[in-house]
């Protein structure tokens, strides 16, 4: 989850780590992850999807470089990419979890698109590495949009990681973990 979209850190004197979700499969698997890093979580008390990581975080997040790091920076760490295929399957997972889609592909055709979003063309290409490790084939598209923030219609380059081929769609459903009603959507084609 730590290179989920809503993760943040902030280099100050201390580093935040702090994470957003409303998906409840998501937030379980979250506070069990915690416990088995010994770490503790705290619900935000003003914004109840927000959480706060404690208890040694920290330097894990400069161990596997990700303190400081922002969307647009942050990258894999090194040690996923040594790890045997369950545990890349299960990272895959996870940030398929928060930052995937699963779409219908078509009208014609009764399978699934599979399609993960970044500003981070970096990030995409890394988990592109882990997919293909899992004898999963992606490809990345660079696409444009816009968004409106404080009145300000601003717009903005991001990129898609994207499975709509039967084969891989099925070794990703095969191989990957998800924990979120994605799982359940996925299974329907």
């Amino acid at each position: 989850f730590t290179s989920g979209q809503s993760f943040e850190t902030h280099e100050r004197p201390s580093i935040n780590a702090k994470i957003t979700n409303a998906d409840v499969a998501v937030v379980e698997d979250l506070y069990n992850c915690a416990r088995v890093m010994g770490w503790e979580v705290h619900q935000d008390k003003h914004d109840p999807i927000t959480y706060t990581f404690k208890g040694g975080v920290r330097a894990w997040l400069r161990e596997s470089r990700l303190a400081g790091c922002t969307a647009h920076s942050k990258r894999v760490p090194r040690w996923v990419f040594s790890a045997p295929p369950h545990q890349i399957a299960q990272f895959v997972g996870a940030y398929f979890d928060c930052d995937g889609f699963v779409t219908k592909r078509g009208l014609k055709f009764k399978s699934a698109k599979l399609e993960i979003s970044s500003v981070n063309r970096l990030l995409l290409a890394d988990i592109q590495h882990l997919l293909v490790r899992l004898g999963i084939c992606s490809r990345i598209r660079r696409r444009e949009g816009s968004y409106t923030y404080k009145g300000a219609t601003r717009r903005n380059e991001y990129w898609v990681l994207y499975l709509s081929d039967l084969d891989n769609v099925a070794r990703f459903a095969q191989q990957i973990p998800l924990r979120t009603p994605k799982r359940e959507r996925l299974q329907e084609w």
